[in-house]
């Protein structure tokens, strides 16, 4: 999600990632929204909401929100988190009295308390966005200010019109950036050296606008720079390396894309003990919601089909007593069949959860053998991973560490909306917008 202005107005965007049938991972545009120049938390999260129903999308569907750092983005999850129209998912037919579920705290097997806890939507702050806030903390060091404010003055006086025609008479063209009138030999070798300092976070901050960047590749990238800018002298490059490592404990507090990297087996070494803890931790706990998921809908795909084949039933049994009043044995045998039929369960027992449990932490002692010796990446290995795991594997795996794909939209939004068409009414934007995106 992010926000842009065009033609003085104020646009919301929300785009949703996720993995198709196919197992691949898409990015859909679902909503380029007129915020009416409102930009508050509580604006935000009814606008939200309205687009989550209007694609019937469930909260318990949504792992995480990936935004920039601003203050209300962060304030509209946590309301989101907070809303109990959200929060209330279960169906009618799944609510029970209280005292038919006994609950053991103090009981590992029994997972009611992480079921509830892991509907809460995680904030993903954009690793982009991250990264730019770390190069400008590194160019506030007082001999970059001191080097950009002159290289500024030089810029000014050179794009003065007398002066840029002066040089296009003398020279046949503009200014050159070395020219030697202009530039002290001193001032330009510092120039180069920043240049050359600030080249690496560049390649890696168009590494990060990658359409299928994965969570695993993001930290490589990450921990790639850190360690090459370690190995550069001076103030600027060690000013950049301390910022991104003091904002990289606020990127990776995000069970989920803890999960996300836990799984990719060439770099999940890059996780510290107490990280790998969390993202096993925070994997199963994705597995456990989408099993409940599962069971969910097959509860309503079964009561469907349950009640389709009662009413013909009732229907075929009026019609036989319609024929024959005396058949009694045939009444008998469709109770018998109704009694008979499986009772489908309104939510997870304490067996399930044993069970599941069980199962998916054998499945991960399988998935943690695969490692960098294996040499796959982490979309080649999930098919070769334990069938129990799969699906959940891919749904963290789609997490976007960046929020890339909406700045792409806002792109095509200044495109489409230009200065011959600043009267554009929003729902035909909206629309111009979706079909560009969303259609192959």
């Amino acid at each position: 999600m992010d926000a842009c202005t065009r033609q003085r107005t104020n646009y919301f965007g929300i785009n949703v990632q996720f993995v198709d049938d196919n197992d691949k991972i898409c990015i859909n545009t679902i909503a380029v929204k007129d915020t009416k120049a409102q930009h508050g938390s509580d604006f935000l999260k009814t606008l939200i909401i309205d687009v989550l129903r209007e694609y019937d999308i469930k909260f318990q569907q949504i792992l995480s929100i990936v935004t920039d750092n601003a203050s209300n983005m962060k304030t509209t999850i946590d309301k989101l988190n907070l809303d109990e129209s959200l929060q209330n998912h279960r169906s009618n037919d799944d609510n029970v009295d209280d005292e038919e579920i006994v609950i053991d705290l103090e009981t590992e097997e029994t997972e009611y308390i992480a079921l509830a806890s892991q509907l809460k939507i995680n904030h993903m702050r954009c690793a982009a966005h991250t990264l730019q806030l770390a190069i400008r903390d590194g160019l506030k060091e007082v001999h970059a200010t001191q080097l950009i404010g002159k290289i500024r003055n030089i810029v000014v006086i050179l794009r003065n019109p007398k002066i840029d025609g002066l040089l296009k008479r003398k020279a046949g063209k503009g200014a050159i950036i070395d020219q030697s009138t202009r530039w002290a030999l001193c001032l330009w070798i510092q120039i180069m050296e920043l240049e050359t300092l600030l080249r690496q976070p560049h390649i890696v901050t168009v590494q990060l606008q990658s359409a299928d960047l994965t969570p695993g590749v993001f930290l490589k990238e990450w921990k790639n720079l850190i360690f090459n800018l370690s190995k550069i002298e001076g103030p600027i490059a060690e000013g950049i390396r301390s910022s991104m490592i003091r904002r990289e404990s606020l990127l990776l507090d995000n069970d989920i894309l803890l999960a996300a990297i836990y799984i990719d087996p060439m770099y999940r070494i890059l996780l510290s003990e107490e990280q790998m803890i969390r993202g096993r931790k925070s994997f199963y706990t994705v597995g456990l919601r989408m099993f409940n998921n599962n069971l969910e809908d097959n509860k309503v795909a079964g009561l469907c089909e349950s009640q389709t084949i009662t009413e013909t039933k009732q229907n075929q049994t009026i019609i036989e007593i319609l024929e024959n009043t005396n058949d009694f044995e045939q009444f008998l045998d469709d109770e018998e069949n109704k009694r008979s039929e499986p009772h489908l369960k309104s939510d997870l027992s304490d067996n399930d959860v044993a069970l599941f449990k069980q199962n998916f932490e054998n499945a991960l002692t399988l998935v943690e053998r695969f490692n960098r010796y294996s040499k796959l990446t982490v979309k080649e290995a999930i098919p070769k991973y334990p069938k129990i795991v799969q699906n959940s594997a891919w749904a963290v795996t789609a997490l976007p560490p960046t929020q890339v794909s909406v700045e792409r939209l806002f792109s095509a939004l200044k495109i489409i909306k230009s200065d011959l068409r600043a009267s554009l009414k929003d729902d035909i934007l909206e629309a111009i917008l979706y079909l560009r995106t969303n259609v192959q």
